[in-house]
């Protein structure tokens, strides 16, 4: 009889941790905290994690990235999109393994969200590199 009750809270208590585990991994986990949001005129910021803080063009078919990692911040002027951001450097290691680092560099664009024309800038636009 024993033997049969232990068996039977085992397996209740493996059915509630699959259960347990398979709800769990709708909060947590990777993509989770992956993220889009609306800036002006068609334009999105995107984080998808990691160095992927980007702006994108979606206002036509098909999506244009205008801003690539990471952006650091952001902030609009009338039809323009002021963006500070540091570029992502990618080289190869002692192995051969090909690795990306955010470089030390702040670099300064103006988009212009109704010619759709991104200019660099050496001016801060008020906007810092984290």
């Amino acid at each position: 009889m024993t033997f049969n009750k232990n068996v039977k809270f085992f397996l209740s208590s493996l059915v509630i941790l699959i259960i347990l585990v398979i709800l769990g991994s709708f909060f947590i986990g990777p993509g989770v905290l992956d993220f889009d949001d609306e800036i002006i005129n068609g334009y999105r910021y995107f984080d998808t994690g990691g160095y992927e803080k980007l702006i994108v063009y979606t206002g036509n078919e098909q999506n244009v990235m205008c801003i690539k990692s990471q952006v650091s911040e952001f902030k609009i002027d009338g039809d323009k999109i002021l963006v500070a951001r540091r570029p992502v450097e990618y080289f190869k290691d002692s192995n051969g393994n090909s690795r990306s680092r955010l470089t030390d560099d702040c670099e300064y664009w103006v988009i212009d969200t109704k010619n759709h024309l991104n200019k660099k800038t050496s001016d801060t636009l008020g906007l810092h590199c984290k």
